[in-house]
This record gives structure tokens, sequence and C-alpha cells, in this order.
């Protein structure tokens, strides 16, 4: 079996070469894609001296010259793949390295369980690696959830898998079953955030997932969040209610609806005012959304950017 693993550079090609040098020691049938979002440093040039360094490693390199965002950079690199006819597609995060029977542990879950179609592996802290920091994830009503975050990964002593119906799009092994019929795996409505929040309620009802517990990557982030500025969390916050109301405009209606959009609602309410802001801003703020929701119907490049320099104006 051949998969295809797809990762996205942007100024970032120490992370980059960090995760082609882990997939290196992978076990397992693969071709790497790593398509390079209009990087403004010496990613391409650096990326490519690696790949001639590593003439055995099957890397293919996708130069773009525009930023298309996560969910159709990983579009591409899914598309240009596709051409050599994988059995499985992964997205990898290039801010990763990971285990080297990862791939292996993903493979053969998926040879004995043919019911399933996506998979997770453990995505544990890459500074504390017996730390979880996705261990599969919930749909819930309302929003959706990363379990056992935080937790040590003996809690998955005798348990090899279970199911999920939310996956994260920092790693995730899928088939082509699931692929839209345009050939993509993520709505072109969105940007950058939330794309697998609404992959996963997209699939959910049609396709079987689960968490495989002995495929391990390790993510790069931190296990506590670096202070960033009040500007900061509320667009950050601004853009993940905006993408709840498009993914419940997409795949809710009547008073299923009107219900999700009230939570949104009064969510976003108590989430502005627990950022700092006066509840006459928050309750400004809140229903802002719903009018840009109104307007755009999706967070895309151009919505993405007018919300950012609403929330950031460049100094």
């Amino acid at each position: 079996m051949k998969t295809a693993i797809i990762l996205l550079n942007w100024n970032g090609a120490d992370d980059t070469i960090d995760c082609l040098e882990s997939l290196v020691q992978a076990k397992g049938g693969f071709f790497a894609v790593v398509v390079d979002n209009d990087s403004h440093d010496d990613s391409m040039e650096r990326l490519k001296a690696w790949q001639s360094a590593h003439p055995s490693f099957e890397l293919h390199l996708i130069e773009e010259k525009e930023n298309h965002g996560f969910a159709i950079g990983n579009n591409i690199g899914v598309r240009y793949a596709s051409q050599y006819a994988p059995d499985y597609y992964m997205l990898l995060n290039n801010d990763t390295v990971v285990a080297p029977d990862f791939l292996e542990q993903l493979l053969s879950f998926m040879a004995d369980h043919k019911e399933y179609d996506v998979l997770s592996p453990v995505i544990n802290y890459y500074d504390d690696r017996k730390k979880i920091w996705f261990g599969g994830g919930r749909l819930k009503t309302t929003g959706r959830t990363a379990l056992h975050r935080g937790e040590d990964e003996s809690v998955f002593e005798g348990v090899p898998s279970f199911p999920v119906n939310y996956v994260s799009g920092c790693a995730m092994l899928f088939s082509p079953k699931v692929l839209l019929p345009s050939g993509d795996v993520f709505s072109d409505k969105f940007f950058f955030g939330e794309e697998d929040h609404e992959f996963s309620v997209r699939v959910r009802n049609k396709f079987k997932m689960a968490c495989v517990t002995g495929a391990k990557i390790y993510h790069k982030i931190g296990m506590s969040r670096k202070k960033m500025s009040k500007q900061q969390d509320n667009f950050d916050a601004y853009i993940y209610y905006l993408s709840l109301y498009v993914i419940y405009g997409l795949y809710d209606s009547g008073i299923t609806r009107f219900a999700k959009f009230l939570y949104v609602r009064l969510k976003s309410l108590d989430k502005f005012c627990k950022l700092g802001n006066s509840f006459g801003c928050s309750f400004k703020l809140s229903n802002r959304l719903y009018t840009d929701y109104l307007a755009h119907k999706n967070i895309d490049k151009n919505c993405f950017e007018e919300m950012k320099g609403r929330f950031l104006p460049k100094q």
C-alpha cells in the first residue's frame, strides 16, 4: 500500500526539515508532498537542498506563488498526490516529528478494520513526549473538543484504539473515499482554522473514524499558551465563532440551526467578556459576528484578511 503524506510550509523550513528527517526513519510505504505557501524566506532553497541530499526519499515539492491558507494548501497537495493513486492520504503539520512506526501502526489498523476510513494518531507534546495534546476528539452538540489534553499517555494502556467523530487536521490519515467530488479534502470556505471541524461534521455520518493509540507523533506547541495581546485573543475568538456560524449554517436547519445560532450568540458574548472587554463592547462584537456571517457565509482568504485587518491593523 502507498500513502501520500502532505505537509504545508510557510516560512518554516526548520520545522519542515525536522519533520522530513523524522519521516526518513518512518516505516511503511509512502511518499511526501510539501506544498510551499508562498514563503518569503529561503524555505524553497533549503528544501531543495534537503531533497538533493536525500535522493532515496521520495519527496515532491510544490512552490505556490500565493499563500492559500491551510485548507486550500492541503487541497493542492492532495490533488497533486492523487495522480499517483495512493491508497491513503496523510495530512501532517510541518511542526511535528513522527515516531518511526506511526504510519505502520495506522496502516495495520486499517488493514484489520476495513470499516474505518479516517484515523487519528495520538499527538503528544514535543517538549513533554508523554503528555497528550490530542488523543482523538468529539463533536459536541455545539462545538468540538480534544480528548485527553494534558493527560499522561498511560491513560491509553490496554486501549489500542477507540472510535471518535472529530479528528485534527494536524495529523489525519484517510481513504480517498472521503474526498469531495472535486478531489479536495477540505472545504474552500475556510482559510485557516476549523476546516477539520467542518470535515468531521461532513464525514461523521458516512464514514467511521478512530484514534489509534499506538501511533504517535509529537507537536511543537507549548503546553501552556503564551500570553497574547487582547487584540489577538479577540481575533482568534471572533474567527472561531464565525466558523461555527458557517458550519451550522451548512449542516443544520430549522429549530436546530436556530438553537445553535443562539448558542453562538450567547457563548461568544460570554467569551468576549472573559477576554476583558466591556459588556457593551462584547455585545457589539457578538452582534457583528452574525452580521458578518450573513455577509460572507464563509471565512475564505478575503474574509479572513478583512477580519484580521479589523482586529490587528498593521502598525
